[in-house]
């Protein structure tokens, strides 16, 4: 695999602690501002925790090998998991 495309999602609240990262040779869906994370899979995850997407920042830069590479870096905030944290009512 290339590894052409990397997913950092951080720790709520943080914007240099990554809590899981991917990577693949195909690029991954968009994820937006205010988008939903179940994180229910991730490391040290408790059942409820949810999250909400602060931000996303991506860099693009060609590596030794001029081959072109993509990172998408999300920010989180922990949200409530019933239905007026994840929507609002």
């Amino acid at each position: 695999m290339k590894e052409k495309y990397s997913l950092e999602i951080c720790t709520p609240g943080s914007r240099n602690n990554v809590w899981v990262s991917f990577v693949s040779d195909t690029p991954f869906q968009a994820i937006s501002k205010g988008d939903i994370i179940n994180p229910a899979h991730f490391p040290d995850a408790t059942a409820d925790t949810v999250l909400r997407v602060t931000g996303v920042e991506h860099i693009v830069w060609a590596s030794e090998n001029h081959q072109s590479k993509h990172r998408v870096c999300v920010y989180t905030e922990n949200i409530r998991g019933d239905a007026k944290g994840r929507f609002g009512f």
